[in-house]
C-alpha cells in the first residue's frame, strides 16, 4: 500500500522559519516512508521560499518584517499645490546671527572685468556652527552654618543632578534620542563624542538615565492620575524591542497628556497597572480584545473597523447580507 503524502502543517513551518522547532516536533512531521520524505521537503523548500504572512488587522506594522510587507498602492495622480491656495514658506527669522558678503572678483563666464551695478540680494541659510563645543560651567557653591540645625547647609545646583558632571540638557537630549527616536546607545555614544565633542561612556549614560527616571517617577503618576480622570482617553499598544526580545509599548492619551509604559504583555494584564480603579469615561481603542476588560462605555477606531471589514470579505464568500451590511458600515 503507497504511503500517503504528508501535509504540511503552517505551526511546524513557523516554528522552522522562527528556529524554535523541536525534535519532538521534527519526528511527528517527518514521514518514514523515502517518497514522501522527499515529497515533505520539497513543500517545505517551497513554503520557506515564500515570504511570512503579513499578519491581520492587529499586527503592529514594526513586527512585519519589510520583504512581508504587501506593495503600497500608487497614488492615482501626483499631488500637487491646489490653485489658489496660499504658500506656506518657511517662516523668515526674527533675528540674523551673522552677516556676510559675496562678490565675484571676475566673470565666471569669460574672466573679464565686471561693471560694478550696486544691486544685491538676500539669502537666509539656517545651520549649525562649524565648531559645535560643549559649555564647561565651574559652580561656586557657597556653604553655610545653620546655628539651629548645627550642621553646614548649602544650595543646589539646578544644572545637573548631585554629584553628575553631566547636565540636565544632556541627559535629557540623549534619553529622548533613544527612547522617543530609537536611536542606538552605542550611536548616542558616538554623536556625543564625535559631533559635539562631549565625552560619555555606555555606563554613565545609563545611570544617568535612570537617575533622571527616579527624580520624574512622582511626577510621572501625577500623568498617571490625570491620564485616568480624561474623560475621553485614547490607547494603543505597539511591539516594542527591550534587550533583543519583543515587549509591548502601551499607550494612554487624552487631550492634554500622555502616559506610556512598556510591558512583556500584550494581553489585559498589561493594563491593570494604569487602570488602578474602576474607570467610568469613554474609552477608544481599536478590536483588540484585551481592551474588552476595561470600562463600560467604548468607541472603536475606523480604520481599523475599515481593516476588519476588508479582511473579512476577502476571508468569505461575500454572499448574502454581508455585501450590504458591509457597505451600509462604511457609508456611515
Amino acid at each position: 500500500m503507497p504511503a500517503v503524502a504528508p501535509i504540511l502543517d503552517d505551526a511546524f513551518v513557523a516554528a522552522f522559519r522562527a528556529g524554535t522547532l523541536t525534535a519532538g516536533q521534527a519526528e511527528a512531521a517527518l514521514p518514514r516512508d523515502r517518497a514522501a520524505a522527499i515529497f515533505f521537503l520539497l513543500q517545505l523548500c517551497t513554503a520557506l521560499g515564500s515570504p511570512a504572512p503579513a499578519g491581520g488587522a492587529h499586527t503592529p506594522p514594526g513586527t512585519v518584517p519589510p520583504y512581508a510587507r504587501p506593495s503600497a498602492t500608487p497614488p492615482r495622480k501626483k499631488r500637487r499645490a491646489v490653485p489658489g491656495h496660499p504658500g506656506t514658506p518657511r517662516p523668515r527669522p526674527e533675528h540674523i546671527d551673522r552677516h556676510q558678503s559675496h562678490q565675484l572678483p571676475a566673470c565666471p563666464d569669460c574672466g573679464g572685468r565686471r561693471t560694478r551695478t550696486g544691486r544685491t540680494r538676500t539669502r537666509l541659510v539656517e545651520d549649525v556652527p562649524d565648531d559645535l563645543r560643549p559649555e564647561l560651567t565651574e559652580h561656586t557653591i557657597h556653604r553655610d552654618w545653620c546655628p539651629c540645625g548645627r550642621k553646614p547647609v548649602e544650595p543646589p545646583v539646578p544644572d545637573a543632578l548631585p554629584g553628575c558632571t553631566v547636565g540636565n540638557r544632556t541627559v535629557v537630549l540623549s534619553a529622548g534620542l533613544h527612547y522617543g527616536l530609537g536611536v542606538t546607545t552605542r550611536q548616542i555614544v558616538d554623536v556625543f563624542n564625535g559631533h559635539l565633542h562631549l565625552p560619555i561612556t555606555d555606563g554613565g549614560r545609563t545611570q544617568m538615565w535612570h537617575r533622571r527616571g527616579d527624580v520624574l517617577g512622582p511626577w510621572y503618576e501625577q500623568v498617571h492620575r490625570h491620564g485616568l480622570d480624561a474623560g475621553v482617553p485614547h490607547a494603543d499598544e505597539t511591539g516594542w524591542r527591550v534587550e533583543g526580545r519583543t515587549h509591548w509599548r502601551w499607550c494612554f492619551t487624552g487631550a492634554d497628556a500622555t502616559y506610556d509604559r512598556i510591558d512583556e504583555s500584550r494581553g489585559h494584564p498589561a493594563l491593570d497597572p494604569f487602570f488602578v480603579e474602576e474607570f467610568a469615561g469613554l474609552l477608544v481603542t481599536d478590536f483588540w480584545a484585551a481592551y474588552d476588560a476595561v470600562g463600560r462605555a467604548k468607541q472603536k477606531c475606523w480604520p481599523h473597523l475599515l481593516r476588519e471589514l476588508k479582511e473579512m470579505g476577502a476571508g468569505s464568500d461575500a454572499g448574502g447580507d454581508w455585501p450590504d451590511f458591509a457597505r451600509r458600515l462604511r457609508r456611515v
